[in-house]
């Protein structure tokens, strides 16, 4: 895809099973007004673990410390929330984390959480705070409680987390709001 993005040629992603289907075009830019959001995916089966600092505010170290312990263990981290003092990651649900679990609790409290969905929204991240407004609305009238929120590096998807069982609903109401109303 590199040589594609420095040339600015488009890349076609086709559907393997369906390869009739028109596909999806992909561009480095797209000209005139684009809508606030152009996808919504949602990926079930996802671990959110919770790690809060059992040291005092301030201290230095604490994300080294935790990412060393993913590290050591060999998990790649899907979603990251941090704060000063705490972090929310995602991976993978089917690890067993007990071994992890063990090493975090020298430096922090940690909970586990199983059953859970990661919901992405791509779209024009400079109108963040419109998209959450969005999805917070939609979320509430499901009565879904959102988990964690992270904006993607590339500044084009925010991810939130919400239970595996009501992922569906979600994508369905995000779509009806994003999609479908005039």
């Amino acid at each position: 895809m590199q040589p594609c993005m420095k040339t600015g040629t488009p890349i076609f992603v086709k559907n393997s099973y369906n390869p009739d289907a028109p596909g999806t075009r992909i561009v480095k830019s797209i000209g005139g007004k684009t809508k606030l959001i152009q996808a919504i995916t949602s990926r079930k089966n996802v671990t959110l673990v919770d790690i809060v600092s059992s040291r005092m505010l301030g201290q230095y170290g604490f994300l080294a410390e935790v990412f060393s312990c993913f590290a050591k263990h060999s998990l790649s981290v899907d979603m990251v929330a941090t704060s000063e003092v705490s972090i929310s990651i995602t991976l993978d649900s089917g690890y067993d984390l007990a071994a992890l679990k063990k090493d975090l609790s020298r430096i922090a409290s940690v909970e586990i959480k199983t059953g859970k969905a990661i919901v992405t929204i791509i779209g024009d991240v400079r109108r963040s705070s419109e998209i959450l407004s969005h999805v917070f609305k939609t979320c509430y009238l499901l009565g879904v409680q959102v988990q964690m929120v992270s904006q993607g590096a590339s500044k084009v998807n925010i991810s939130f987390i919400v239970n595996d069982k009501q992922a569906a609903d979600v994508v369905k109401g995000l779509h009806s709001d994003f999609f479908e109303k005039i």
